[in-house]
Parts: structure tokens; sequence; C-alpha cells
């Protein structure tokens, strides 16, 4: 049962989180939660979370990494470790808020020699900002 709660842990990390605020909190604290319940024994709890959410125990499945960056006394700290929880700063936000800049990505796109077409931005994208787009 043990490597059971360690491979919940562990196999969370394969997960990659997600770029929107809502999904990463929910993965986070989902991680947390699987964290929480294996250092107090409750594999039960962990077999629930299973049973509800299929997908983290095929993560789980899938997970090589290495058992060191557990921590069962810090589930935040491990989470971060596995790369499910994001320590979210300002400088962060602020960027997730800059505009996009279509036109270079139209330009890097256009560049490759390989390519027999052209991008372009369409016109109700010009000049919009990632909040827009």
């Amino acid at each position: 049962m043990k490597s059971l709660a360690i491979a919940a842990i562990l196999g969370a990390a394969s997960a990659r989180v997600h770029s929107h605020f809502a999904e990463r909190n929910f993965i986070c604290e989902m991680c947390q939660t699987v964290i929480e319940h294996a250092a107090q024994g409750q594999h039960g709890e962990i077999e629930k979370l299973f049973a509800q959410f299929p997908k983290l125990e095929e993560k789980i499945a899938a997970y090589t990494g290495n058992s060191d960056v557990l921590d069962l006394t810090d589930a935040k700290k491990t989470c971060l470790s596995l790369q499910l929880c994001m320590d979210d700063t300002v400088s962060t936000l602020l960027m997730e808020e800059a505009p996009l800049d279509l036109e270079s990505i139209v330009a890097k796109v256009n560049a490759n020699p390989q390519t027999n077409w052209k991008a372009a931005v369409p016109n109700k994208f010009a000049g919009a900002s990632r909040k827009e787009v």
C-alpha cells in the first residue's frame, strides 16, 4: 500500500500544469490532496480519487521520475517539485496578460522555406491582445 501512495504522488508529475488559472489550481489541489492522504495512510481515499479521476491513475502509472522529490510533510512543496503547482508571481500573471504579437508569429511561420503556404493575421485579430483573442 505504501508503494501505491508513493506512486500516486509521483505519478501526478506526469501531468503538465495547464496554462489556465482555474485548471492549474485544480490540478495543484488534487496533487496536494493525494499527498495528504498518503501522509495519513488513507489509501482508500486515494483509490476513491482514482475512481473519480481515472486519468489521474493513468498518469500515475505512466510516471518514471525520481522519488527523491517526495516530502509527505509538505504537500505544496512536493507538488511544486512535481510541477503540478506553480508559484504565481505578479510578473508571471502580468506576462500572461501581455498582448500577443501575432505579426511576429506570422513572420516566423512564413520564414520557413519548406512550406508551400503563407500565414496571415486575420483582420478580426489584427492588433488584438491575448485577452481579446
